[in-house]
């Protein structure tokens, strides 16, 4: 018996080294958004997302490779274009290479985002794993659009930072509602709003699955432009909508943005 565990440890050490992650970029910056806006933070981005949201700022994740975009339909070219050319830069890392860059940083907090996270499932757990093997708080962001572990895995992960696709995105028929009883007081739920349907959109979600009870922080992002998207909801009509309707929620605004523009890497 005791021969079969020291086997069985061996293969799993062997299948930690072997493992890789598709990884779009890995920086070192602060949170723009969220509870934890501010608070500088090392992002590890996953490369590869199957969802194709309108208002995406993040394209360049979307590809499997150079040649294939996995996951849902891209009718835009443009899109499609920029996709499949961002899949040039992606890098197949070990979880023990990208552990090894993460820790050259400062920041006591890591985001691991996307893409979706979710989408390699074997590498993110390891991943995860790993880093709370070191001093590190842990934040992800995920598209809400994927089930979330339901093993001691979730426990690991400081603050989920889970997606509410609301109707501009084109994904709402995707939604995945039942995990949000799942989310615990340190985790977020975030509603990225482009038009007044989409402020209705996530009261009605708000009101109806946590209404004034205590739970995850609700976070209403309006979305600003992208290189294919104009931002179309002011700050000021999305601020009175939370005050008058969804009053246990706040307003979370991409300030990365701001200070840098609508780029990569920052």
């Amino acid at each position: 018996m005791e021969k079969q565990l020291n086997f069985k440890r061996r293969m799993d050490d062997v299948t930690r080294l072997m493992t890789k992650c598709r990884i779009s970029e890995i920086f070192y910056s602060v949170q723009g958004e969220g509870t934890l806006s501010g608070v500088p933070m090392t992002f590890v981005r996953f490369a590869f997302c199957p969802w194709r949201c309108s208002w995406c700022d993040s394209v360049y994740t979307w590809a499997q490779s150079t040649s294939n975009l996995g996951g849902l339909p891209v009718t835009d070219p443009l899109k499609k274009q920029e996709a499949l050319s961002a899949a040039v830069g992606v890098e197949h890392l070990t979880i023990t290479a990208i552990v090894e860059r993460i820790i050259q940083y400062p920041a006591r907090w890591v985001c691991i985002t996307g893409g979706e996270p979710l989408s390699q499932p074997t590498a993110f757990k390891e991943l995860v794993y790993q880093l709370k093997q070191k001093p590190l708080a842990l934040e992800v962001e995920t598209s809400g659009l994927a089930p979330l572990p339901d093993d001691e895995l979730f426990n690991q992960v400081d603050s989920w930072v889970v997606d509410v696709k609301t109707p501009s995105s084109g994904m709402q028929k995707f939604l995945r509602l039942d995990d949000l009883t799942r989310l615990r007081k340190c985790d977020q739920v975030k509603f990225v709003v482009q038009t007044n349907e989409d402020l209705e959109f996530a009261a009605n979600i708000i009101n109806q699955k946590f209404g004034s009870q205590q739970g995850p922080q609700l976070l209403i992002s309006p979305a600003g432009p992208t290189p294919f998207e104009h931002g179309r909801i002011e700050l000021a009509e999305t601020t009175e909508f939370i005050k008058s309707n969804i009053p246990n929620a706040r307003l979370s605004v991409q300030i990365h943005k701001f200070i840098w523009g609508n780029r990569r890497g920052v």
